[in-house]
């Protein structure tokens, strides 16, 4: 390592010097390859397509979940659960309700006539 710290200890003193800098970035450019254009127009016009058409599908996946989310959301029934909390049990649900319009199979009666059909 320490061959190769000289080596860039002696070329941070030193500044190249060039006589003409526009003949040096001429020959550059001389020597580059020369760039294939036949056919990029197509494939700038073909990528653009690709991308306006993955966009607009792209909005209208959107679009379509939400029109779904929103069905959905029209045709659940509506339960009176305001006065519950977050965190309420399906039990506390179904006896708020039961509560609510009386006449309603109890819990534990539901519960006993899911393990006797069982």
């Amino acid at each position: 390592m320490d061959k190769t710290d000289d080596i860039l200890e002696r070329l941070k003193d030193w500044q190249p010097v060039i006589d003409n800098p526009d003949e040096l970035t001429e020959r550059v450019m001389a020597r580059l390859p020369e760039r294939e254009t036949k056919g990029s127009h197509w494939r700038l016009v073909l990528g653009r397509s690709l991308q306006y058409v993955s966009s607009i599908a792209a909005a209208l996946l959107i679009g379509l979940f939400l029109y779904q989310q929103h069905e959905t959301v029209d045709e659940v029934p509506h339960y009176n659960t305001t006065r519950l909390a977050a965190g309420s049990t399906l039990r506390k649900v179904y006896t708020r309700r039961q509560q609510q319009q009386g006449n309603l199979i109890t819990y534990n009666q539901l519960k006993k006539m899911l393990y006797e059909n069982k």
